[in-house]
């Protein structure tokens, strides 16, 4: 695996360059529904919140993107976002995002204040971006911090 020059962020180092250009190297790949683990892309499952399928797509979600680039590093995340949550050291939204580094979990809940209600996970990339796998219909892209619903990071590097 290459970990070239990253084009987007603060520069990372070690690790957490590693975590980022596996990452940034599922661009483009769709999303699925409960898609995605440590060995990459895989058939999602039956049925998001809306109802999409992801029985007949191989991609990520959010969370199985997440799962696959901390592999690449040796680290084993929990399947879902809210459980990435208590791995690591847990960055508390009222720090705000100057306080991630590149290579953080950045997570987004319906209530920011409840680790519980957590819906969404990314990987921060710096300069106020994160690669992540958005939602059904779309694919794994590089985009800025969500302002609605953001829960603060995790740093588990």
């Amino acid at each position: 695996m290459s970990t070239g020059a990253l084009p987007i962020g603060q520069p990372a180092t070690g690790d957490a360059r590693t975590v980022i250009a596996t990452a940034l190297a599922q661009t483009g790949v769709p999303y699925s529904w409960g898609g995605g683990n440590a060995n990459g892309p895989s058939r999602g499952i039956c049925c998001s919140p809306s109802g999409k399928s992801g029985t007949n797509i191989i991609g990520f979600d959010c969370s199985g993107l997440t799962t696959y680039a901390y592999a690449q590093v040796g680290i084993r995340l929990p399947r879902t976002a809210d459980r990435q949550a208590g791995i690591g050291t847990r960055i508390p939204a009222s720090l705000g995002p100057g306080a991630l580094r590149p290579g953080d979990l950045v997570f987004f809940a319906y209530d920011p204040n409840s680790d519980s209600t957590i819906h969404h996970v990314g990987i921060y990339l710096g300069d106020g971006k994160m690669i992540n796998a958005p939602r059904p219909g779309t694919a794994v892209r590089t985009e800025p911090l969500w302002d609605h619903g953001y829960a603060g990071g995790a740093r588990p590097l």
